[in-house]
Order: structure tokens, then sequence, then C-alpha cells
């Protein structure tokens, strides 16, 4: 089917979206970004899902508006420039640029894990869905 990824593609594609250790890795900027590689649909050749994470803290008394802005800001950002790592390690491997569209980029989540008077914290994530095209 021409609408698919060839197996090298597929394992390239892989390699660029490897998190797991080294430059890759962001989990020592504060943040966690997850990628999850998902199945073609008859559209596109392929879907990836980007995930940013992190914890947050803050004062009840003050709210988390600001924080919230910076957080929304931070993330649009690293899952941008994520998408752009993406690109570059694909073309490294592959000789050729890989052409992709975004599909959605969700609002942003925060979760409560734990409140009490003087401090809440929270999980805030976003996810970030991209089209092999």
């Amino acid at each position: 089917m021409e609408n698919q990824l060839s197996f090298e593609e597929i394992t390239a594609l892989g390699n660029a979206l490897n998190v797991s250790f080294g430059k890759s890795s962001t989990r020592d900027k504060g943040y966690g970004l997850n990628y999850k590689l998902l199945p073609d649909t008859e559209k596109e050749k392929c879907l990836v899902e980007l995930r940013f994470e992190t914890l947050v803290n803050f004062n009840p008394r003050y709210g988390l508006t600001e924080e919230r802005k910076r957080l929304d800001k931070e993330s649009a950002d690293v899952l941008a420039d994520a998408v752009q790592s993406v690109r570059a390690g694909y073309k490294d491997l592959m000789g050729r640029v890989l052409k992709v569209k975004e599909v959605s980029l969700n609002e942003p989540q925060v979760e409560h894990i734990s409140m009490n008077p003087s401090l809440v914290r929270a999980k805030y994530y976003r996810t970030l869905l991209v089209a092999v095209v």
C-alpha cells in the first residue's frame, strides 16, 4: 500500500523519537517529553503523539494563573522544538525530509496531586498530535 511507511522508515522514525537516555532525554530540565507512534490511518502514513509533562507547586492563595501562562508557553515551545528535532534526526538517518502536519494541540490539563493550605502540587500535561504525510 502506497500510504504506509516502509520498515526502514518506521525504524528511522523510531530512532529519531527515542528518548530513553542521552541527548534526547529532557527530564533534567524539569519536564518530561514522551512520544508514542500510533498506527497508520487511511489519510496519513502514521501519527505521532508527543506529550509534555511536568510537576508544579504553587501557593493556593495566589492561584495557578501566572504559572499556567508560563507553562502553556513553555509546553508549546518544547513540543514545537521536539517536532523539529525529530524531523532533523529523521533527515540525518534517512537523508530526506520527514513531512509532518499538526493534527491537534490539546488544551493543557492540570491534575491536582495534593493540597494543603500553603502548597498545592499538581501535574501539568499537554499533548500534540502530528501526522506523517
